[in-house]
C-alpha cells in the first residue's frame, strides 16, 4: 500500500514530536507498505537522514506557505497532483486539515483543539475581533471533517469538542491515543551541554525547595495566567518552592499575551519563584523531568498533551486542571483543580506541599498509567485504520470537485 503522509506544518511542538516518534516505529511494521512524506524543509532536514530511502520518500514542500490561503491552495491543488503522480492508495492528513479534492480515500487526524473549543473563542472575543484567519481555519477544519472518509481523534475529549457542531456525522470516527517511547525519551541521558538551569535546580533541591515543572510553549489555551495568579496566593508565600518553565518569547506566536504574562509576574513579585529554562531541544527535556518533584499542567483545552505522558513516564506526580482531556489521560495519577480558579489551583499545590506522603503514591500511579501509551501499538492500529480506509468504498456523496 502506498501511503501519503501530509505533515506540512510539523515543525515544532507536539506535531514534530508526533512525526518523529511515528517514523521511528513504522519500519518494523511496514511490510510491503511505502510511505511518501510532505513536511517543512527544517523537519525534512532533521528527519530524512534517519529514515530508510527505500521505505520513505520525502516530497519537497513548496516555499510559499505564508497564510491560510496558501495552505488551502496546497491542500486543494498541489497535494492532489502529488497523489496522482505517485499513485497513492490512501492519504493520511495528520495536521487537522484535509484535501477536499483528493483522488484517493483519506484518513484525517484532528489534532488542534482551539478551532473547536467554545471557551477558546470566548476568550478571543474578550480581547477583540477574532481574526479572519482563525474563522477560515475553523471552517476549513469542519469542511475537512465532512470531506474525509475517516476521521481520527487523539482523545475522546477532542472528538466530543470537534463534533459539537456536527452531531449527526455518519462515518468512522475512531479515537486513538498517541503513544510514548520511554526508551527514546531517555536516549540522551548524558547530553553534551546540559541546560544551564539544571545546575540551579539541583542547588534548589539541596536547599529544600520543591520544584514544580511546566513544559510548553506559551499559548492562550495553556492557561498560565491562572497558574501565575495561584502562585501569588498568601497561603503559598511561606512555602519553599520554585516553578520551572520552558517558556521563550521567540517560540510563541502570541507575543503580546506573553509580554502581559511576564508583566504580571513582575507585578506579583514572582521573579524569584518562576524561572524559565527557555526552549530546549527534545533530547534535553528529560533532565528537567528527572530533576523536578511534580508536574503542573493548567491548560483549559488540549487535544492530547504529550508533556503529561512524558511526566508520567518520568514518575512525576501531576497537578492539573480539571478538563476532560486531562482526566481521560491521567486518571488517578493526578490532583485536579478547578480550571480557571487561582484559589483552587493554589489549594491543590498547597495540598501537595504539606502532604509529603502523596508524592510516592502519585509517582507510582503515574508510572503505571504511562505504560498504557505505546508508539508501537499506536502505529499498528494506525496502519490497520489506513488499510480499512483504503479498502472502503464510501457510499456518501463526494465533494463535487473531488476527482476520481
Amino acid at each position: 500500500m502506498r501511503i501519503f503522509i501530509n505533515a506540512r506544518s510539523a515543525n515544532m511542538g507536539g506535531a514534530l514530536t508526533y512525526l518523529t516518534n511515528l517514523l521511528e516505529v513504522l519500519p518494523p511494521l511496514a511490510g510491503e507498505h511505502q510511505f511518501f512524506l510532505l513536511a517543512p524543509p527544517e523537519t525534512q532536514a532533521l528527519l530524512q537522514p534517519k529514515t530508510d530511502p527505500a521505505l520513505f520518500q520525502w516530497i519537497p514542500l513548496p516555499k510559499r506557505q505564508n497564510d491560510a490561503l496558501d495552505q488551502l491552495y496546497l491542500d486543494v491543488h498541489h497535494i492532489p497532483q502529488l497523489l496522482r503522480e505517485h499513485k497513492i492508495d490512501v492519504l493520511f492528513s495528520s495536521m487537522g486539515f484535509g484535501s477536499f479534492s483528493a483522488p484517493c480515500p483519506e484518513l484525517l487526524l484532528i489534532r488542534n483543539t482551539i478551532f473547536y473549543c467554545p471557551i477558546y473563542r470566548e476568550k478571543m472575543l474578550k480581547m477583540g475581533p477574532i481574526p479572519f484567519s482563525f474563522h477560515l481555519k475553523r471552517m476549513l477544519g469542519q469542511l475537512s471533517i465532512l470531506g474525509a472518509d475517516m476521521v481520527m481523534f487523539p482523545s475522546q475529549a477532542m472528538k466530543d469538542l470537534a463534533l459539537l457542531d456536527l452531531p449527526s456525522l455518519q462515518k468512522p470516527l475512531p479515537v486513538l491515543h498517541y503513544g510514548f517511547s520511554k526508551e527514546r525519551f531517555l536516549t540522551h541521558q548524558t547530553p553534551v551541554s546540559p541546560p544551564p538551569i539544571l545546575h540551579k535546580m539541583q542547588q534548589w533541591k539541596q536547599q529544600g525547595y520543591t520544584l514544580f515543572l511546566h513544559v510548553s510553549s506559551y499559548a492562550l489555551q495553556k492557561n498560565l495566567e491562572t497558574l501565575v495568579e495561584a502562585l501569588a496566593d498568601p497561603r503559598l508565600r511561606e512555602r519553599k518552592f520554585k516553578l520551572i518553565t520552558t517558556l521563550h518569547r521567540e517560540k510563541t506566536g502570541e507575543k503580546e499575551l506573553y509580554d502581559k504574562l511576564q508583566q504580571r509576574i513582575q507585578e506579583l513579585q514572582l521573579q524569584d519563584i518562576i524561572h524559565s529554562s527557555e526552549h530546549l531541544p527534545y533530547d534535553q527535556l528529560w533532565s528537567l523531568y528527572r530533576a523536578a518533584d511534580a508536574f503542573v499542567f493548567p491548560s483549559f483545552t488540549e487535544s492530547f498533551g504529550h508533556p503529561l505522558i512524558e511526566a508520567m513516564s518520568s514518575e512525576l506526580p501531576l497537578i492539573v486542571s480539571q478538563t476532560p482531556t486531562n482526566q481521560e489521560l491521567c486518571l488517578d495519577a493526578a490532583l485536579y483543580f478547578e480550571t480557571f480558579s487561582p484559589s483552587s489551583c493554589a489549594q491543590t499545590l498547597l495540598q501537595f506541599l504539606v502532604q509529603p506522603d502523596l508524592a510516592p503514591k502519585m509517582a507510582a500511579a503515574s508510572s503505571k498509567r504511562s505504560q498504557d501509551f505505546s508508539w508501537t501499538n499506536y502505529a499498528e492500529q494506525l496502519l490497520s485504520l489506513l488499510q480499512e480506509c483504503a479498502s472502503s468504498r464510501s457510499s456518501r456523496r463526494r465533494w463535487p470537485f473531488r476527482k476520481p
